[in-house]
């Protein structure tokens, strides 16, 4: 009866499965403290920068991870992550595209 070491942990699976939370909580904590406080700058601005780099981000990261399956595993880290994030960047650019369009049509 030998201790079993612990299997090394696919770490960029894990990590691109979690920079769209941080992402979008991110998004959040911007919006909620702008209706609260207001912020000394514009509320789009992190939004249309700091949002889409932490997508960015979390892509690379579950892209570069899915080799790595094999020799560490984590599977499911690695492909909802690219999922999750796949999916929030269509959000964003369908909501960027949205606002571009409809709201502001003639601006």
């Amino acid at each position: 009866m030998g201790i079993t070491p612990f299997k090394k942990t696919n770490n960029r699976a894990v990590l691109g499965f979690l920079l769209p939370f941080v992402a979008m909580g991110s998004a959040c904590g911007v919006v909620l403290w702008n209706r609260a406080y207001g912020l000394p700058f514009p509320v789009w601005l992190p939004i249309l920068v700091l949002v889409p780099v932490l997508l960015a981000w979390g892509l690379f990261f579950s892209i570069t991870s899915i080799p790595r399956i094999e020799d560490l595993g984590d599977k499911d880290y690695a492909y909802s992550g690219l999922v999750l994030n796949l999916f929030l960047v269509l959000l964003l650019f369908s909501s960027i595209l949205y606002y571009l369009v409809r709201i502001h049509p003639g601006t």
